[in-house]
């Protein structure tokens, strides 16, 4: 009857969700993981598989990827909706060495005056979840170049990773890094957290 049914339905209102659907015998929830605890990883992108132009040597490049952005409160009047510096980066893989790229744009030309250069041999301190702290160094100067269209002061710098830090990229998440400029240095939190991990994924052995 009517009543009877109402009567079951209040009383399986008060039963705990998971005797209710019976997740052993439930294909989705017993044949699948939990795709929200545990999300598939990422996959793998390419910006350029081939010879190295320098070394003649087979190089692979990552997509490059987001790591953080940095907006001074007083300059957002000025910005508009830009950022005031935002950071990306990527892997990549030369004749069995690895590397790291990253990409500075400021969106303010003044920036060079503020920070200055990245020197030759300048230390990247890369912060890990675990705690640990991984020293990488700058290969070459970069001195900044302005896009006058764009109106983009960008930096770009590479720095060779040491094969014996690789295991310790790979073990623990990325919780900041420290850059190393002319003018002193500052610390930024890292978006992707998982970003070495996924990079060096991709690049394999």
């Amino acid at each position: 009857t009517e009543a009877e049914q109402r009567n079951t339905a209040l009383l399986a209102a008060d039963l705990p969700y998971n005797s209710l659907i019976p997740f052993t015998d439930n294909y989705l929830a017993s044949g699948r993981r939990d795709l929200l605890r545990q999300p598939p990883p990422p996959g793998c992108d390419f910006a350029y598989e081939g010879a190295d132009n320098n070394t003649g040597q087979y190089r692979r490049d990552n997509e490059s990827e987001l790591l953080f952005t940095f907006t001074d409160e007083r300059l957002r009047p000025y910005l508009e909706d830009q950022e005031y510096l935002a950071c990306d980066g990527y892997l990549s893989s030369i004749g069995g060495y690895r590397f790291l790229t990253l990409k500075f744009t400021f969106a303010y030309p003044n920036a060079r005056e503020a920070y200055g250069f990245i020197d030759q041999n300048s230390v990247l301190t890369i912060k890990m979840l675990n705690g640990d702290f991984i020293n990488l160094r700058a290969g070459v100067m970069a001195r900044g170049s302005y896009d006058t269209v764009r109106e983009e002061l960008t930096y770009e710098v590479q720095y060779p990773i040491d094969r014996g830090l690789l295991a310790s990229l790979k073990n623990s998440e990325v919780d900041m890094i420290r850059v190393f400029w002319s003018s002193g240095f500052e610390e930024y939190e890292i978006r992707q957290m998982d970003f070495f991990q996924h990079q060096l994924r991709c690049l394999g052995d």
